[in-house]
Protein backbone atom coordinates (compact mmCIF):
# COMPACT_ATOMS: atom_id res chain seq x y z
CA UNK A 1 0.00 0.00 0.00
CA UNK A 2 1.40 3.08 -0.96
CA UNK A 3 0.53 6.07 1.35
CA UNK A 4 0.59 9.86 0.00
CA UNK A 5 -0.20 13.46 1.36
CA UNK A 6 -3.42 14.17 -0.12
CA UNK A 7 -3.48 18.10 0.21
CA UNK A 8 -3.04 18.91 -3.07
CA UNK A 9 -4.47 16.92 -6.43
CA UNK A 10 -2.76 17.74 -9.68
CA UNK A 11 -4.90 18.67 -12.17
CA UNK A 12 -4.14 19.80 -15.65
CA UNK A 13 -4.28 23.42 -15.44
CA UNK A 14 -3.10 23.72 -11.33
CA UNK A 15 -3.56 22.75 -8.06
CA UNK A 16 -6.76 22.22 -6.13
CA UNK A 17 -6.49 22.46 -2.34
CA UNK A 18 -8.20 20.02 0.21
CA UNK A 19 -7.11 22.21 3.25
CA UNK A 20 -5.69 25.45 2.17
CA UNK A 21 -2.39 26.39 3.06
CA UNK A 22 -1.50 29.50 1.11
CA UNK A 23 -2.93 32.94 0.29
CA UNK A 24 -5.57 31.33 -2.49
CA UNK A 25 -8.54 30.08 -0.08
CA UNK A 26 -10.72 30.14 -3.61
CA UNK A 27 -9.32 26.97 -4.78
CA UNK A 28 -10.35 24.90 -1.89
CA UNK A 29 -13.19 21.92 -2.21
CA UNK A 30 -14.16 23.42 1.12
CA UNK A 31 -14.86 26.81 -0.42
CA UNK A 32 -16.12 25.07 -3.99
CA UNK A 33 -18.13 22.43 -1.94
CA UNK A 34 -20.06 26.23 0.17
CA UNK A 35 -20.68 27.68 -3.79
CA UNK A 36 -22.37 24.60 -4.79
CA UNK A 37 -24.45 24.22 -1.33
CA UNK A 38 -25.23 27.82 -1.69
CA UNK A 39 -26.66 26.99 -5.28
CA UNK A 40 -28.65 23.94 -3.80
CA UNK A 41 -29.61 25.61 -1.06
CA UNK A 42 -31.49 28.37 -3.32
CA UNK A 43 -33.42 25.90 -4.94
CA UNK A 44 -34.68 23.70 -2.15
CA UNK A 45 -37.94 23.09 -4.36
CA UNK A 46 -36.46 22.01 -7.62
CA UNK A 47 -34.35 19.52 -8.92
CA UNK A 48 -30.99 21.00 -11.06
CA UNK A 49 -29.26 18.80 -13.43
CA UNK A 50 -25.85 18.24 -13.12
CA UNK A 51 -24.43 20.36 -15.82
CA UNK A 52 -27.34 23.49 -14.90
CA UNK A 53 -25.58 23.22 -11.51
CA UNK A 54 -22.25 23.58 -13.10
CA UNK A 55 -22.89 26.51 -15.20
CA UNK A 56 -24.62 28.52 -12.20
CA UNK A 57 -21.24 27.49 -10.05
CA UNK A 58 -19.08 28.55 -12.93
CA UNK A 59 -20.48 31.65 -13.15
CA UNK A 60 -19.60 32.67 -9.59
CA UNK A 61 -16.10 30.34 -9.59
CA UNK A 62 -14.49 29.86 -12.77
CA UNK A 63 -13.45 26.18 -12.40
CA UNK A 64 -13.69 23.08 -14.65
CA UNK A 65 -16.12 20.22 -15.25
CA UNK A 66 -13.09 17.94 -13.51
CA UNK A 67 -12.73 20.38 -10.26
CA UNK A 68 -16.73 20.50 -10.41
CA UNK A 69 -16.72 17.16 -10.12
CA UNK A 70 -14.35 16.14 -7.98
CA UNK A 71 -15.77 19.02 -5.28
CA UNK A 72 -19.14 16.81 -5.81
CA UNK A 73 -17.61 13.94 -4.83
CA UNK A 74 -15.11 14.34 -2.15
Amino acid sequence: MHLFDARYLKIRRGTVMILPNDTKPKTSLYYLGGIIIQELQANKNTSIPFLDLYERVKRQQNISIKVFSMTLDW
